[in-house]
């Protein structure tokens, strides 16, 4: 797969490259929503990035990414550190396509939580006939 990492953590973008690259996945980094917006969303199978980053938070790239690449955009995955209460809340202001989730987990629960996201796209493509 093609993943796009947007993270201002250098720390968490080359984790999520180690975790990634180690399974056979090519590995695009962005160092803030800017910069991620400035690259091509449709070549991306799948899009990780955090919550919380200056210039632009990830659920804002998220929105505008929609905006731009319309239903081409992949499955994207924001995670965070905050509480669960504030991911409910979050997620309910999110669009379709676009999950939260609780910094922390392990890497085999990283890589299932990326996988999901990218197979229920696949299974709903298929399904829809597009």
């Amino acid at each position: 797969m093609n993943i796009l990492i947007v993270d201002d953590t250098k720390y968490q973008l080359s984790l999520y490259r180690m975790y990634l690259e180690k399974q056979g996945h090519t590995i695009t980094e962005a160092s803030d929503g800017e910069a991620a917006l400035e690259l091509n969303w449709t070549l991306f199978d799948v899009v990780v990035m955090d919550l919380l980053m200056p210039k632009m938070n990830g659920d804002e790239v998220a929105r505008k990414s929609i905006e731009k690449w319309g239903h081409r955009v992949p499955p994207i995955l924001i995670f965070t550190a905050l509480d669960n209460n504030v991911i409910q809340q979050l997620t309910l202001r999110l669009p379709p396509g676009v999950k939260v989730f609780q910094k922390g987990g392990t890497k085999d629960e990283v890589l299932a939580m990326i996988d999901e996201a990218v197979n229920a796209t696949a299974t709903a493509i298929a399904y829809s006939g597009s």
